[in-house]
């Protein structure tokens, strides 16, 4: 059995969990996890836990996240990104130097509401399950911190930018504030993780390229993963 971290690039338009099924598959071993959901929309860094390492999944869970993203004001949805439904659209009439002052004071550690689309359990039910049958969604309002942003395009309606969080923070719920903050109303169009501490994007392997070398050969696709920084034996992380 494999044990050690492997760093892959989540592609657009699936889950979390079926990625780790189709690295169950091509090590054929069952003992897969990971370490901090992306949704389907989302790609990039995704920490994904082999044998043993799997009980090292909560601390490595637990680092702080950096993503460059981008999100359309004028459209509010109830995912609060562009998958869902559009709840409200709002003209945009926002100069640019307006943008960039809101953008500025929301760091920090800021109180907001979590996303009604989550994971988050409200009496043994997530959030999702509560959204998607229709009812009423808890409202659950959390810490999160948000640092280090670089503004790295506004134009018209589209703002794209890079920025760290610490443990249980929401870019969706972030965007949504900043929306608030403007009056215009904002949702994510594009989101890409670029690290979870200590690891980063540029480490870890595309998921295909990952999948092709283990049809190969698994054992020779790992010593690969590890000599482009890829993997990391469960003794190195425990060290």
């Amino acid at each position: 059995m494999i044990s050690g971290l492997l760093l892959l690039n989540k592609p657009k338009g699936i889950t979390s969990h079926k990625l780790v099924q189709k690295v169950r598959f091509c090590l054929q071993q069952k003992s897969v996890g990971h370490c901090g959901t992306l949704d389907p929309m989302a790609e990039g860094l995704m920490l994904v836990v082999l044998g043993s390492a799997c009980k090292l999944s909560s601390s490595l869970t637990s680092s702080d996240k950096m993503y460059e993203f981008t999100f359309q004001l004028g459209q509010v949805t109830d995912t609060l990104d562009i998958t869902g439904n559009v709840i409200k659209t709002m003209k945009v009439e926002v100069h640019p130097s307006t943008i960039e002052k809101v953008l500025k004071k929301s760091l920090g550690l800021l109180e907001l509401a979590v996303p009604s689309y989550s994971a988050v359990k409200y009496q043994g039910k997530k959030l999702y399950e509560y959204a998607r049958s229709g009812k009423k969604v808890p409202v659950i309002k959390k810490p999160m911190h948000f640092y280090d942003l670089k503004i790295l395009n506004i134009y018209k309606t589209e703002v794209t930018v890079q920025l760290s969080c610490k443990k249980g923070g929401y870019i969706r719920a972030w965007t949504a504030q900043v929306g608030e903050e403007l009056g215009v109303g904002a949702c994510l169009s594009r989101l890409n993780r670029l690290a979870c501490l200590p690891f980063y994007l540029d480490q870890s392997l595309t998921l295909k390229d990952f999948e092709i070398k283990c049809q190969e050969d698994i054992e020779r696709a790992i010593d690969f993963a590890q000599d482009e920084g890829a993997f990391i034996p469960v003794e190195q992380i425990q060290s």
